[in-house]
């Protein structure tokens, strides 16, 4: 079974070094050219293979690279260890018809292994694959789960990657093992209900409510067969073969690993060579990002790249089990903390993969009034709920030095937006799950512009009484509506 691609695209100068060093061209067919003279090597975050982290969640260790090759030169495979490379085997090529050949290892430590290409001659690599002749594997179907408002040019571009791909072929391991499930929350896509492709139209209740109705529809259509279900952004940039690794994961992984969710990595999409995260840790609503900000062209940040641990993964893409979307369905949060809730509540620790990741707009660059509201009541909530709040004076004496930073920048719709997201909190959990979370979003903009001093003060004294006199009492509330 096939569980990484090296693979080469067409791309800029500067990303380059994520998928292999050294000079070469890659046609429009894919193939990868090299001069007489020239070497490249893959001891890269896309096309090194970590063995290590292959056996911790699969349990194999007996390993095969597969390639497909023409012209005169030498590939090698070397294993990487602690700052150490060593030479495992290599293959002369010296044909001018395509060559396909293999290398067999073994890895029962932590190593990395990786290709290397000489070009003796002019050289083209045509396909070189890590697989594995592991005879069990199990049935695996992901019903992917895209929620979209307005977004329609880059949501079609997506799903035409992925109805191009290996997953919508005949005759592939892969064919029908994929299924996409779009929410739209604006209702401007033409409606479609078929198997490998479902439209649905759906109110603007926000990324946790168009999720769950996705979830809601694979729950209801158990004839798919849908183990995972993977949730994705719509306006993220990705490769197929985020999928296929993904697919190989889940196929093979061990049963102790089945309650485990899939993370994939978000890179920035302005530089797309910087890993904004891996994998998050709550940390009480300070979020810590796990392999944050690293330049992944550096090859010192491949021995640790699939070691940080954390506590949940973002739903820009995250494949969780079907036994957890069976029984578990998102908190109502519109947006924000919808994610974080979701997995502290799955409970284990995420699985990442180098390889397995997206690109996407980062948090700055989405910054709102009305953000920052999602942002103060859903962290709150999501901190009663799980647990892990602060006391209710040190709350105070957090929120009331930052709206004094508000005032103090002349922020006046962000320190308003803020009082309102504590005021909602404080008000409790009767009114957070019983109120429509599409008619509470449409009002919310002109209740921060319509909040003035007097009103903003009136709600902060309406905040105080009600953390210093039933402060556990709004915690206890969110946990009970919860379960």
């Amino acid at each position: 079974m096939i569980v990484q691609n090296i693979i080469y695209p067409e791309i800029s100068e500067e990303e380059k070094e994520l998928f292999f060093r050294g000079n070469a061209l890659t046609d429009k067919n894919g193939i990868l050219h090299l001069q007489a003279g020239e070497r490249i090597v893959f001891d890269t975050y896309m096309n090194v293979f970590d063995a290590g982290i292959w056996r911790e969640y699969t349990g194999i260790t007996n390993w095969k690279i597969s390639f497909e090759a023409c012209g005169n030169g030498r590939i090698s495979l070397y294993r990487f260890y602690e700052g150490t490379r060593t030479l495992v085997s290599f293959k002369e090529i010296c044909d001018r018809e395509d060559v396909s050949d293999y290398i067999f290892f073994e890895e029962k430590g932590n190593a990395l292994y990786y290709l290397q290409i000489e070009a003796k001659d002019d050289f083209r690599l045509k396909r070189a694959i890590f697989s594995t002749e592991a005879l069990s594997k199990r049935e695996v179907c992901i019903g992917t789960v895209i929620c979209t408002y307005h977004r329609e040019k880059q949501l079609l571009q997506n799903l035409e990657k992925v109805k191009a791909s290996l997953f919508f072929k005949e005759g592939t391991e892969y064919f029908g093992k994929l299924n996409l499930c779009v929410i739209d929350n604006a209702s401007s896509l033409p409606e479609q209900k078929e198997k490998s492709l479902v439209i649905c139209h759906n109110s603007n209740t926000g990324g946790s409510g168009g999720f769950s109705k996705g979830m809601e529809y694979i729950r209801q259509h158990k004839e798919y067969g849908i183990t995972n279900v993977l949730l994705m952004d719509d306006d993220v940039d990705f490769y197929m073969e985020s999928f296929y690794r993904m697919y190989a994961l889940l196929a093979l992984r061990k049963n102790e690993m089945q309650n485990r969710v899939i993370a994939g990595r978000m890179f920035r999409a302005d530089k797309k060579y910087i890993q904004y995260t891996k994998t998050e840790i709550w940390n009480r609503s300070e979020i810590l990002h796990t392999g944050w900000m690293q330049d992944m062209r550096k090859v010192e940040c491949l021995p640790w790249m699939n070691l940080q641990e954390g506590e949940y993964s973002g739903w820009w893409f995250a494949c969780f089990p079907m036994e957890f979307v069976q029984k578990e369905k998102p908190l109502p949060f519109f947006l924000h903390c919808d994610d974080v809730e979701y997995g502290l509540r799955l409970g284990t620790v995420p699985m990442a993969l180098n390889g397995i990741q997206v690109w996407h707009e980062t948090y700055e660059y989405r910054q709102s009034p009305v953000i920052a509201y999602y942002d103060v009541r859903n962290s709150l909530i999501t901190n009663a709920i799980c647990g892990c709040s602060i006391g209710r004076r040190d709350l105070w004496t957090l929120w009331t030095q930052k709206l004094t930073d508000y005032l103090e920048q002349g922020n006046l719709e962000y320190y308003f937006a803020t009082i309102l997201g504590l005021y909602d909190f404080v008000m409790g959990a009767r009114r957070f799950y019983r109120e429509d979370i599409e008619k509470h979003h449409n009002r919310l903009k002109t209740r921060i512009t319509r909040t003035n001093r007097q009103k903003a003060w009136w709600c902060l004294k309406v905040i105080y009484v009600r953390l210093m006199v039933c402060y556990k009492k709004i915690q206890n509330a969110y946990r009970r509506e919860n379960k």
